[in-house]
């Protein structure tokens, strides 16, 4: 933000990374201040915003919430001090960081707050129950904001990245920063069972049978690999066919709308019967219309 000619308060409790954060900053051209807090309670974070007013010559634009912890394990295991600790720090603090800049924005009629959630806020996942909760409010608290700040020019939204290699999740070993294939990856599979009939001077009866095993697995920036060949057995005529498809698509966002383009050469492993194709290409385009929110 800083290269944008924003100028950059940043908030933590160490001052020396405070400093060397700052010098960065400089040495590129940017202008920014550093707000020494350990950002423990309310009244941590009212002091935060009182003193970024004063930094920002009388007022803040743009709000990150961008501190937090996330310790795992099981529920069982969480002790009521870890508890606090971790509801201070992700939940009460952005809501009173919110609750003293958030009205001076929309008194100017404009401002931005960005809240920094993460992916196991939308599901379930084991060992997280207590970072995932807290963002999960974090999640309701954006919806929230939107709807109470929104009308008076205050944009409020939420980004929720995935895992990501920081010097914080060291301990947390290598895996950090690779999803997981049951994340990236998709395994199904359609069966279908067509029976048509027809009078005696019409076309013949028909009895077919279809499976189509569907799998997708995602290799990052919105591209995926797929196979989704339609397995024909076609009971009345014994005409059979079995495809095999190796193809790649990509889903982005264009404005308001998300495309998912794909295309799949799909080729003949098996066929019993005539007339039938040894080679075949599918190719898809899909959209998803989107309903533009303040």
């Amino acid at each position: 933000m800083a290269k944008l000619g924003i100028h950059a308060l940043v908030v933590g409790r160490n001052a020396k990374r405070g400093d060397e954060t700052l010098t960065e900053i400089r040495a590129s051209g940017g202008k920014a201040d550093f707000i020494a807090s350990d950002l423990g309670n309310a009244s941590s974070a009212r002091d935060v915003a009182k003193r970024a007013v004063e930094l920002g010559s009388g007022h803040v634009d743009i709000l990150v919430n961008n501190a937090g912890i996330f310790p795992f394990g099981p529920t069982e295991q969480t002790k009521e001090e870890e508890f606090d600790r971790v509801y201070s720090l992700n939940v009460k603090v952005p809501y009173f960081l919110v609750a003293e800049l958030a009205p001076l924005m929309a008194k100017r009629g404009s401002g931005a707050i960005v809240n920094v959630s993460t992916m196991v806020a939308d599901y379930g996942v084991s060992g997280m129950s207590l970072y995932g909760s807290s963002k999960a409010a974090i999640n309701l608290l954006t919806k929230a904001w939107a709807a109470e700040f929104g009308q008076r020019g205050v944009r409020v939204n939420s980004v929720s990245p995935g895992p990501t290699r920081t010097e914080g999740t060291d301990a947390m070993g290598e895996g950090v920063g690779v999803r997981s294939l049951s994340e990236d990856s998709l395994l199904i599979g359609i069966l279908t069972w067509q029976h048509a009939f027809a009078g005696e001077h019409s076309r013949p009866d028909a009895q077919v049978v279809t499976f189509q095993p569907i799998t997708t697995l995602s290799v990052g920036r919105g591209y995926y690999v797929r196979s989704s060949g339609i397995w024909s057995f076609d009971i009345s005529d014994h005409k059979n066919l079995i495809p095999v498809g190796i193809g790649f698509g990509k889903v982005f966002k264009s404005g308001n709308v998300i495309v998912n383009a794909f295309i799949e050469p799909q080729f003949t492993v098996y066929h019993d019967g005539t007339a039938l194709p040894s080679i075949q290409l599918y190719t898809g385009l899909y959209f998803l219309f989107r309903k533009k929110t303040d």
